[in-house]
């Protein structure tokens, strides 16, 4: 006991200490004619040996918590204790050792590594959209330049064009992809969903590839769908479809040499459904099967961007499901999901709404950045609208007066006044006027209430296109 490395302590069963070790003095700082006879309670957090004492008094040969000690502590200590009981002859409890351990600076590397592990997680998400939008702007960027070498060939321009717009397109879907993973951008609302006509969906989705690679390839594809009766679950028809489209393509690309691809669905009835997408394709060892859903983690090298499991797995968890992988080398690998189904209904998708004829807006404009506001500007006055353009919230204040404007569009992220301030100040002087807004940053869940307040018709994100954008203005129009 004396050699020991741990405090051991005796104590009696009036809780009051009875031996005291070397290892205690250092641990406590306390010798043993100061330590013996004093209520353990002085030391130890009195909720937590309470706790395990009584548990030690209903029988429990030992038991062991860690706890944060700060009595007497110049500063707080964490702490591994474990109790025994001691037991007389006739089975009452007559003591109890206490093993102490001290692991703060255990716990202080164990968080040291926490920290370097989010550092690191945090630089390789970092990395990954930089490598990606340094392909993406790569593209752009040659292929901009080489259109103003060669102004005068259409084809050429044409062609470009095409791929500039691919590659912008590109970039804005991982943008929505990485804003929808940390809740950023907000989903379409939940409605009954039936999850064997999402796998059928994604299937027709995928299918051209599918063929595609069978013809280039040679090799064999089958695919198998064993999709049983299922209720309804309460969800987001567009993200599960994307879900079963990656989980799909995913299994694709791990079957290099073909193989068969089965997807299944099967129902516990009034408590959930189970979805079972199953390869037979290269497998993955269990240090890759841990890291498969961080973002912008990929085995696939240039060709995988690292977002689809990650999105896989946020879309799950966002209906209250559970995902879970089996794989081993060379042994293929099984995703099984599990959904609640649906305790009520809660509305069906919305109908395409009836046409409507176009009309022409008075719109105030505000934007801080030169580019985007041009942009925004010429794009607004191609297809009709009456644009007062402003590069800032204070004025865009001054430019405006009831009756001026139809629609009022105002990015949120601006210096001096930003969007929010702006939409507060004019709700101050125009109850009415229709306020849009636009940005770039994303919303964060608790804006989206201070959006109903003051009574935003509708939050766009960039990069907006065209038809969007005239959508949004005809919208507001229409609910004037």
């Amino acid at each position: 006991i004396a050699s020991a490395g741990d405090a051991i302590i005796s104590v009696s069963p009036e809780d009051r200490i009875e031996g005291w070790n070397p290892a205690a003095e250092r641990v406590f700082g306390l010798a043993a004619a100061e330590a013996i006879g004093r209520p353990i309670t002085d030391l130890l957090p009195r909720g937590d040996y309470t706790d395990a004492r009584r548990r030690l008094g209903e029988g429990t040969p030992m038991h062991g918590f860690e706890t944060t000690a700060t009595a007497g502590q110049p500063r707080p200590m964490e702490l591994a204790v474990t109790l025994s009981a001691l037991h007389g002859r006739h089975g009452g409890l007559e003591g109890l050792i206490a093993i102490v351990r001290d692991i703060t600076a255990q716990r202080e590397v164990e968080k040291q590594l926490r920290q370097s592990e989010k550092l690191t997680a945090l630089g390789q998400l970092a990395g990954g959209i930089a490598h990606d939008f340094n392909n993406l702007l790569q593209a752009i960027l040659g292929y901009a330049q080489l259109m103003k070498q060669n102004p005068r060939d259409i084809d050429f321009v044409s062609r470009s064009l095409n791929i500039v717009e691919a590659a912008a397109v590109d970039g804005s879907e991982t943008v929505r992809r990485i804003q929808q993973f940390a809740r950023l951008r907000p989903d379409e609302q939940f409605v009954g969903v039936d999850v064997n006509q999402i796998v059928h969906d994604a299937v027709a989705i995928v299918r051209p590839r599918w063929e595609e690679r069978i013809a280039r390839d040679n090799r064999p594809l089958d695919l198998r769908l064993d999709l049983g009766t299922i209720e309804t679950i309460n969800g987001r028809p567009a993200a599960l479809a994307e879900l079963m489209t990656n989980l799909i393509l995913n299994a694709l690309d791990a079957m290099p040499d073909g193989g068969t691809l089965t997807v299944s669905t099967r129902s516990d009835p009034g408590r959930h459904i189970t979805l079972t997408v199953t390869d037979t394709g290269v497998g993955m060892a269990e240090t890759v099967r841990r890291r498969i859903f961080e973002p912008f983690f990929s085995t696939k090298g240039e060709g995988g961007s690292g977002l689809g499991l990650s999105m896989v797995y946020s879309i799950v968890r966002r209906h209250g499901g559970d995902i879970r992988v089996e794989s081993e080398p060379a042994r293929g690998a099984t995703f099984t999901l599990t959904f609640p189904v649906a305790s009520e209904p809660v509305g069906a998708e919305p109908e395409a709404a009836l046409p409507r004829a176009r009309r022409p807006a008075r719109v105030l404009l505000v934007d801080d950045d030169p580019k985007v506001l041009g942009t925004l500007t010429e794009i607004l006055r191609s297809v009709g609208h009456t644009v007062t353009a402003a590069a800032s919230g204070a004025t865009a204040f001054a430019a405006y007066g009831p009756g001026r404007f139809d629609v009022v569009l105002t990015n949120l992220g601006m210096a001096g006044m930003n969007g929010w301030e702006f939409a507060e100040r004019l709700r101050r002087v125009d109850a009415n006027i229709t306020i849009l807004f636009i940005t770039g940053w994303g919303l964060r869940d608790e804006e989206h209430g201070r959006l109903k307040m003051l009574r935003i018709r509708k939050c766009l994100f960039k990069p907006v296109r065209p038809a969007e954008l005239d959508a949004a203005i005809q919208d507001a129009l229409a609910a004037v």
